[in-house]
């Protein structure tokens, strides 16, 4: 009884090792990974962007525009393929390469009369009721 006991504790001991060891491992092997992808540079994007041009103007990347179900069915072969290249492309440069952001339309400032109307009447239970 006392001989199986402390070959499982030796047994338990060894697994915990190992498994410390594994972890401590993949810690050290992931912290040299980067967490993001690094932007590209400006001529590779610009590359990419002609890529991207030429693929969207064959008939397989048009195609996709049936829906997936329909291109699981219908493409095979060499369409296929220029259609993972495209898609491939163009993850590679939405995310790699830096897009210029969309300004926000400014927002309009009330009128005058309108503002004027709101400070002389009262809000009360989400409506609006005139001074008299």
């Amino acid at each position: 009884m006392n001989f199986s006991r402390v070959c499982l504790q030796k047994l338990f001991i060894k697994t915990l090792t190992i498994t410390g060891l594994m972890l401590v491992s993949l810690c050290l092997v992931s912290a040299n990974q980067p967490l993001a992808a690094k932007p590209l540079p400006k001529k590779d994007c610009k590359v990419l962007k002609e890529k991207l041009k030429e693929l969207k103007t064959n008939d397989a990347v048009k195609k996709m525009s049936k829906g997936f179900e329909w291109v699981k069915e219908n493409v095979k072969g060499d369409d296929l393929l220029t259609i993972k290249n495209f898609i491939e492309t163009e993850e590679q440069y939405k995310f790699r390469c830096p897009q210029k952001k969309k300004k926000k339309a400014p927002t309009p400032k009330p009128k005058k009369d309108v503002v004027k109307k709101i400070k002389k009447s009262n809000v009360t239970n989400n409506k609006i009721t005139k001074n008299k």
